[in-house]
């Protein structure tokens, strides 16, 4: 049976450094250690199998439970695995394990993560013209 996409995201986020696999009301989820929190697959009512919601259960409350971008949480997650795994020296350059991981990350699930090193390089671009621009910007509007 072919696993839906909020699936594979759970199960991904279940391998990171700060999770535990968890069985949940017979479900399959990953338990952040650090808090407890409970992220689940996202059942669609429609069938729809490609949609990248989880839902997590804050601090393993189920009466704090929200649905949440899969592919957000997958990035945040990751960063803080290469943080960790950075800090206690299982990797050595924080930049590269990322962008390894985000790819590993789309080979295992068939969803892409939006940081890469071409979309960063342009966003950083970017983010200095508007920079630059909006402290034109400024100056003229104070006369300067």
């Amino acid at each position: 049976m072919r696993r839906t996409l909020s699936e594979r995201i759970v199960s991904f986020l279940a391998n990171l450094a700060h999770f535990q696999h968890k069985k949940i009301d017979g479900t399959f989820a990953a338990e952040r250690i650090t808090d407890g929190t409970l992220f689940l697959p996202y059942i669609d009512p429609d069938g729809d199998d490609d949609l990248s919601l989880i839902r997590v259960r804050w601090q393993g409350n189920p009466s704090n439970e929200s649905e949440v971008s899969g592919l957000q949480i997958a990035e945040h997650e990751i960063i803080v695995a290469v943080q960790h795994w950075v800090a206690v020296g299982d990797m050595d350059d924080e930049q590269s394990s990322i962008e390894h991981l985000f790819r590993h990350f789309g080979f295992k699930t068939g969803a892409r993560l939006r940081f890469e090193k071409e979309n960063r390089e342009f966003s950083n671009t970017l983010e200095k013209l508007m920079k630059d621009l909006g402290w034109s910007a400024f100056k003229k509007f104070l006369g300067l």
